[in-house]
C-alpha cells in the first residue's frame, strides 16, 4: 500500500485534518519534512515529469489564445495574430472624437517611435479619422 502525500502524512499524524493546520502547523510539519529519508514513491513521480509535457501544456494554452509557438531550430518563437478582428465596437460620433483627441495627444506628449504601439495607434488613428 502506498503512503500517502508527506502533507497528509504529516497532519494524520498530528490528527489534525489538512484543512486545520494553521501557520505553527505548517513550520512544524517544515521541520518534520526536512528530517523525513527521501521517499521513492515521490522521486520515481518527480522523474515522470519532464519538460515535454511542459511544452505540450504551454504550447496548448497559448494556442487557445491564438498564439502559435513553433519551433525552429531548437529556438521557440511567438507569433502573435494581430491582424485578426478580436472584437467589434459600436462607437459614436463622440467616441471616435474623444479617441483622436486622446490619440492626437498621445503622439504629442509620448515618443513611440519605432514601437509596436506606434504602428498600432497610428493604425488605429487612420483607421478613425476615415470614419
Amino acid at each position: 500500500m502506498s503512503r500517502p502525500f508527506p502533507l497528509v502524512e504529516y497532519a494524520q499524524k498530528i490528527q489534525k485534518n489538512t484543512a486545520e493546520l494553521t501557520t505553527s502547523d505548517m513550520v512544524k510539519y517544515m521541520v518534520w519534512w526536512m528530517k523525513q529519508q527521501p521517499r521513492k514513491d515521490l522521486l520515481a513521480m518527480a522523474k515522470s515529469y519532464t519538460t515535454k509535457k511542459y511544452h505540450d501544456a504551454q504550447t496548448s494554452r497559448l494556442a487557445e489564445q491564438g498564439i502559435e509557438s513553433p519551433i525552429n531550430d531548437g529556438e521557440e518563437e511567438i507569433l502573435i495574430h494581430t491582424d485578426e478582428v478580436v472584437c467589434e465596437i459600436g462607437l459614436t460620433r463622440v467616441d471616435i472624437d474623444a479617441l483622436l483627441w486622446a490619440l492626437h495627444e498621445i503622439f504629442e506628449n509620448y515618443d513611440l517611435t519605432g514601437t509596436v504601439h506606434d504602428l498600432a495607434l497610428k493604425g488605429l488613428q487612420e483607421v478613425l479619422e476615415g470614419v
